[in-house]
């Protein structure tokens, strides 16, 4: 009788609640080949979450290269591979992560590229002989010598003449008080000067010096007082309807309760005044050794343009 060859044994594996020995021999390799799970990290295959408005992506390339570079939000996978492929699963990541590094190095490279691009468009180069054209410019314009013309020549007749006329009219008048009829005669000529002179100052300033930070409005009458209009009984009477107060009483009532009468009464004695007595000596000492010397020349019209803008824009916050 032939005796039986012994069957060969089965795999002994450890279980999980009775750990092997480490005395133990090792268990013997079954043919099959050993699998085990493997985390590898890859990219979303969702759409890519929307990238603020001021990236540096949008910037260069707009969505499509915002989309393009790898986000931190990642899903897990699992690929079961065998104990062999261990070099080439790392091989695989080393892949992915130069390609996402390659990808990152190229967008920031477009980036640069395109600041750099826009940075030397906005600041084109200047030639020597552009600056010195741009230096000597307001020897050319008209604009400047309006304001120099303005501040030098006219600025301190106006500013003397109004200020002798409401200065000695508010003194005289107040003096007078006492006197009632004329004391108030003299306030009534003082106030109504005192209008005139402020439509006069905002004409001559809107003259002489454009642009104004702000508008001018549309000038207050004088004396004659705008009435609201009234709809006529008859279709006759529509010539007739006139927009002014025809009494002579009430406009001079008007007048002397309207708190823009006494505005330029602070404005030409104290304000006016003091900055036509403190550039009218400045500028008659400084202006023709500019224009002899030629070289200061043009900032000095350049520095009289911004005074002049100035002070235009003080009588027209002053006045209004």
């Amino acid at each position: 009788m032939i005796p039986k060859p012994p069957s060969p044994r089965p795999p002994v594996r450890a279980s999980a609640d009775h750990a092997a020995d480490p005395a133990d021999p090792p268990p013997p390799y079954s043919d099959y080949p050993r699998t085990q799970r493997t985390r590898i990290r890859a990219p979303p295959q969702h759409a890519a979450p929307r990238e603020p408005a001021g990236s540096l992506a949008y910037a260069v390339g707009g969505r499509a290269l915002a989309e393009a570079i790898p986000h931190a939000g990642e899903r897990e996978r699992y690929a079961v591979t065998e104990d062999g492929d261990d070099a080439n699963e790392r091989t695989a990541l080393l892949r992915l992560s130069s390609r996402h590094s390659g990808r990152r190095s190229s967008v920031s490279t477009t980036a640069s590229s395109v600041v750099s691009r826009s940075s030397s468009t906005d600041d084109p180069p200047h030639t020597t002989r552009q600056r010195i054209a741009h230096y000597f410019r307001p020897l050319r314009h008209r604009l400047y010598y309006r304001a120099l013309f303005h501040l030098l020549v006219l600025n301190f007749p106006i500013a003397t003449v109004a200020w002798v006329y409401l200065f000695v009219g508010t003194l005289v008048g107040t003096t007078l008080l006492l006197t009632l009829p004329l004391g108030c005669l003299i306030w009534w000529l003082t106030l109504f000067g005192a209008r005139a002179l402020t439509r006069f100052e905002l004409a001559v300033q809107s003259k002489f010096h454009r642009p104004l930070l702000t508008d001018i409005p549309p000038p207050r009458p004088i004396f004659y007082r705008i009435s609201a209009p009234e709809a006529p009984a008859h279709p006759s009477d529509i010539e007739d309807n006139t927009p002014h107060e025809p009494s002579f009483l009430r406009n001079t009532y008007f007048m002397f309760l309207d708190p823009t009468s006494y505005q330029p009464l602070f404005y030409f004695i104290v304000i006016k005044a003091s900055i036509a007595l403190l550039l009218t000596p400045i500028l008659i000492a400084v202006v023709p050794v500019s224009f002899v010397l030629i070289l200061p020349a043009p900032a000095m019209l350049r520095l009289v343009r911004k005074i002049g803008l100035w002070q235009a824009n003080v009588a027209v916050e002053g006045l209004t």
